[in-house]
């Protein structure tokens, strides 16, 4: 009898290596959409169709798909080899012959990269004294390291990781606790991408935020209002062309124009590069969520999800 068998425990693994005719999944599935298709009617009836009605019903603007989050939330939460792969009866195995190595996870990746005398793996604005073995990726800022050995330090702009190699895969751990304090890092970015360009917090306390907003060539945000801040936009480059009240101002590098709470306003590119500009905002409340609609180019709704913001 033939089967596929996902993560076995260790006992029913160690039993497997000691069998000839056990093969190892690499992670490779071919099969058609119909096939698929089909097992998930059989196998995942739940899925397919919250996953269909998430499709039906999704907003297409620009580039982004925005599914129908009511019925896409109803999606379960399990991987493909359960939910099909363990059940599916239309599957047939080949071997691999060509070199092959699982990247799934950040020790993982410092196997295949490039080390250096020290065997560490270093990628960015790294300095490291007295370090060996370990996997260092500095994406946004210097990071320096001392003294350490068998680790896994990650850089980025939200937060940063430091692990040693064995326990890089509890990322998930950590992410599901971040979720359990409702930390705003498990939820929203430092940059975010918007149909329009993006925006990217460079600063925020108590009362104020700081924004670089980009926006591209022919594009413009929604017309809004918001209740609890004021602006400040500052342009750095490009043009811009800002509806403020029921006035329009088209504004070169180094102009700005203020914009009150509770006033409705708009900011276009009408340039032939990409817009920049510089945001300050200043309320008694900056959540992403404090915006009125009026208008959107790309049919955004109102009641949208708290991270949809601009």
């Amino acid at each position: 009898m033939s089967a596929f068998l996902e993560k076995p425990n260790k006992e029913v693994a160690e039993q497997l290596i000691k069998q000839d005719n056990t093969l190892w999944n690499a992670g490779i599935f071919m099969f058609t959409a119909r096939s698929v298709l089909a097992n998930f009617e059989l196998y995942a009836k739940d899925i397919a169709l919250y996953a269909e009605q998430a499709l039906t019903k999704a907003v297409i603007d620009m580039d982004f798909v925005r599914l129908e989050k009511a019925a896409y939330e109803k999606v379960e939460a399990v991987p493909f080899d359960i939910a099909i792969m363990e059940k599916a009866q239309n599957i047939q195995v080949g071997l691999l012959t060509s070199p092959w190595f699982d990247i799934g996870e950040w020790s993982q990746l410092a196997k295949v990269c490039d080390k250096d005398q020290n065997q560490n793996v270093i990628e960015g604005d790294v300095i490291t004294h007295n370090v060996k073995d370990c996997y260092i990726n500095a994406s946004s800022r210097l990071v320096a390291v001392s003294g350490l050995s068998d680790l896994v330090v990650v850089e980025t702009k939200d937060a940063i990781l430091v692990a040693k190699k064995s326990a890089s895969q509890d990322v998930k751990k950590l992410v599901e606790e971040l979720k359990a304090k409702q930390h705003p890092q498990a939820y929203f970015h430092q940059q975010c991408h918007r149909p329009w360009g993006t925006y990217e917090v460079l600063d925020n306390d108590a009362g104020f935020k700081v924004k670089r907003i980009v926006v591209k060539i022919g594009q413009s945000l929604s017309l809004q209002s918001h209740n609890h801040r004021s602006e400040h936009w500052v342009v750095v480059k490009g043009k811009a062309l800002v509806v403020c009240g029921d006035k329009e101002y088209l504004l070169n590098e180094n102009e700005s124009r203020y914009i009150p709470k509770n006033t409705k306003h708009r900011l276009s590119n009408p340039g032939n590069e990409l817009l920049e500009i510089i945001e300050i905002q200043v309320g008694d409340y900056l959540g992403e969520d404090d915006i009125v609609r009026y208008d959107d180019n790309y049919g955004r709704l109102q009641n949208e999800i708290k991270s949809e913001t601009l």
